[in-house]
C-alpha cells in the first residue's frame, strides 16, 4: 500500500528541501501533511525529523558565509525555549490549535505587509523573541515552525542569501534539540529511520536545487515567491486546524 502513496512522501521531502534552501520559503509547511498521506501523522513527523536535520546541515554548509549573527543572537535562545515549551505542553495543546494560531498569524503578517511603510517596525527585540518562541513551539508540535521565523526575517528585508543562511542555522539547532525529546517519546524507531534514510537523497537534491535557484532569483522575485509560500501555508494551516478542531 505504501508503494501507492510513495509519490506523496517523495513530493513532501522534495518540497521541504526546496524550502530549507531559502527558495520557496513557507512551502515547507505542506511537507508533513503531504507525508501524512502515506503514513500516520506521528510517523510522518518522526520520519521527517532526521531528514530535516540532514537537510539543515546541507543548507548550513552551502550558505555558511551568509549567516546574520545578530539575528541568531536574538532569535536562537528563544527558539530553543519554544521547543521546550512545546514538549512540556504537548499533552494539553492540540495540533489543531497550533495550526490555526500559526496560520492566522501568517495571514495577519501578510496583511500587515500591505499597509503603508510595512505597517510597523519588526526590528523590535521582543517581537523577535515572540516569533522565535512560536517558531520553536510550532516546530516541535507539527514541524510548522517555518512561517513565524520567516515572518520576522522577511520583515527585516534581509538579503535572500542571509535570510536563507540564518534560517538554516536556526532550524538546525531547533531540530537538533527536538531529537532527544522525540527519542524519549519513542518516535525514532528503526523502521522510521530506515524510511528516512531511503528518502534522504531526495531531500538533499531539493536543498541543492533550491540553493541554485535562490542564487539566481532577483530579490523582488525571491520575496514574491516567499510571500506566496507563506500565503498558501497560512491558509493550509488554518484549514487543517479547523478540520481537526
Amino acid at each position: 500500500m505504501f508503494a501507492d502513496l510513495l509519490p506523496a512522501a517523495l513530493a513532501a521531502v522534495l518540497l521541504m528541501g526546496l524550502s530549507k534552501s531559502g527558495f520557496a520559503n513557507g512551502f515547507g509547511a505542506f511537507a508533513t501533511p503531504l507525508m501524512a498521506l502515506a503514513m500516520p501523522i506521528t510517523q510522518a513527523a518522526a520520519v521527517m525529523l532526521p531528514l530535516l536535520l540532514v537537510m539543515d546541515l546541507v543548507s548550513v554548509y552551502s550558505l555558511r558565509k551568509s549567516v546574520d549573527g545578530a539575528v541568531l543572537k536574538h532569535c536562537l535562545p528563544a527558539g530553543l525555549c519554544g521547543v521546550l515549551l512545546g514538549w512540556l505542553l504537548l499533552s494539553v495543546v492540540s495540533l489543531a490549535v497550533v495550526s490555526v494560531l500559526v496560520g492566522a498569524m501568517t495571514l495577519c503578517f501578510l496583511l500587515q505587509r500591505l499597509l503603508p511603510a510595512g505597517g510597523g517596525d519588526w526590528r523590535w527585540r521582543p517581537l523577535a523573541w515572540l516569533m522565535s518562541v512560536l517558531s520553536g513551539f510550532a516546530s516541535f508540535i507539527c514541524h510548522a515552525g517555518g512561517p513565524p521565523m520567516m515572518m520576522y526575517c522577511l520583515a527585516r528585508n534581509m538579503a535572500p542569501s542571509h535570510l536563507a543562511g540564518t534560517s538554516a542555522v536556526f532550524f538546525f539547532m531547533v531540530n537538533a534539540m527536538k531529537w532527544p525529546l522525540y527519542y524519549q517519546m519513542n518516535l525514532l524507531s528503526g523502521g522510521n529511520m530506515r524510511l528516512a534514510l531511503a528518502l534522504l537523497p531526495v531531500g538533499i537534491a531539493g536543498v541543492l536545487l533550491g540553493v541554485y535557484l535562490a542564487g539566481r532569483l532577483q530579490r523582488q522575485w525571491f520575496y514574491r515567491v516567499s510571500y506566496a509560500g507563506l500565503l498558501l501555508a497560512g491558509v493550509k494551516l488554518i484549514v487543517d486546524g479547523a478540520r481537526h478542531w
